[in-house]
């Protein structure tokens, strides 16, 4: 996390290793337990992976892959709460 700005300042924001700075925390937030957050940052990240690298290139075809993974995890997630919502204070 402390690597990313650094990236950004020194590289710029769109610079190809920034990316995958981004991607990269993407995935370790995902696999730290917070699927909401990894969904958030690949979903913000890849626009920009396909600007700057192309629709077809592996890195964003990657970051593709994983933003369906945490989406579908995220979902879990986000449905896992709004049942405990609505068991505790029965309402969504």
């Amino acid at each position: 996390r402390d690597l990313l700005p650094i990236r950004e300042r020194v590289l710029g924001a769109e610079h190809p290793d920034t990316l995958t700075v981004r991607h990269d925390l993407a995935w370790w937030t995902g696999e730290a337990g917070d699927a909401i957050a990894a969904r958030d940052q690949l979903r913000d990240l890849l626009p920009s992976r396909e600007r700057v690298l192309g629709a077809a290139h592996p890195h964003t075809a990657d970051t593709r892959r994983q933003l369906a993974y945490w989406r579908k995890q995220a979902q879990r997630k986000e449905g896992l709460i709004a049942l405990l919502r609505s068991r505790i204070w029965g309402s969504e």
